[in-house]
């Protein structure tokens, strides 16, 4: 939907589920009847579910002109059919499956080696890191359409202007959040869960320097996907999912949660400096038009 000219239309369908599941608990919960397990699953799903129709109806009814689409601004350029604006997409879903399944995948060989408190413990220094990554979604979601403006007539130049701008901004509003989480990260978790959680503190700086890298990369994902390369992009996913899956499976086994979040760390930033230097080789900023 962003991709499409909707950013904001996107943001509100992504944030739809939690206002449901959050509404869903209370009505539970004054109904006092008990919310288990399955009970909350199932609301998550069934939630997510009826988003993605909706998103799918949205951009359906929108995407209908497709086929007749051309680009004015570029001289000769060909005309481009919806069913290939829709394969285009697929990469890029595949990305978002590979990158989740990636954390999931760490909490599972977590769970088999230490223990739930433990496995607790580590979900929650994840969640805090989780604040960058919203930064980092953010700023993407928010450049891509004026980087791939930029690159559709030709100044790449322009567009890695525009990165450069998103990448002050990320690190100026996370880049003392994770210098903290990094310095003081007993002290971070301690106060955001409780004393409970403190065994994930040095987890939480290990990841949170991982996540550092990737802010300093900048929102350098628009500029691979906007340039025409999330096929270059799939691929050093895969790379560094194989990577997290190497070093996950040596190190857990020996230093338990340490162990995850150094796996974590070095996927994320082999990720984001691989990231940018395909995204300097592929899409160099040089105008063209």
């Amino acid at each position: 939907m962003r991709g499409a000219g909707h950013p904001i239309a996107g943001h509100l369908l992504e944030s739809l589920p939690t206002y449901f599941i959050t509404a869903g608990i209370v009505a539970i919960a004054l109904m006092r009847q008990p919310i288990g397990a399955a009970l909350a699953t199932g609301l998550f799903f069934g939630m997510q579910f009826i988003v993605a129709i909706g998103g799918w109806i949205f951009l359906s009814r929108r995407s209908r002109g497709w086929e007749a689409s051309s680009n004015p601004l570029v001289a000769g350029e060909p005309r481009t059919s919806g069913i290939n604006y829709w394969m285009i997409g697929l990469p890029l879903m595949i990305l978002a499956f590979v990158q989740t399944g990636a954390e999931w995948l760490l909490l599972a060989q977590i769970s088999g080696t230490v223990s739930a408190a433990d496995t607790g413990a580590y979900r929650a220094a994840f969640q805090v890191i989780t604040i960058a990554l919203l930064v980092i979604a953010t700023s993407e979601h928010y450049v891509s359409g004026p980087i791939a403006g930029d690159f559709r007539i030709g100044r790449a130049d322009l567009a890695w202007g525009h990165h450069r701008r998103a990448t002050i901004l990320m690190l100026a509003v996370s880049g003392p959040f994770l210098l903290g989480a990094i310095i003081f990260p007993e002290f971070i978790i301690g106060h955001i869960f409780g004393p409970k959680f403190a065994a994930a503190a040095t987890p939480l700086a290990i990841m949170a320097g991982g996540q550092l890298v990737n802010v300093m990369a900048g929102p350098i994902g628009a500029i691979i996907i906007m340039s025409g390369n999330e096929r270059v992009q799939l691929t050093i996913t895969f790379a560094a999912f194989g990577l997290l899956l190497a070093c996950s499976t040596t190190l857990i086994p020996l230093l338990g949660l340490n162990g995850a979040a150094i796996a974590y760390a070095a996927a994320t930033g082999f990720r984001a400096i691989a990231f940018y230097i395909a995204a300097r080789r592929h899409a160099p900023a040089v105008a063209t038009n």
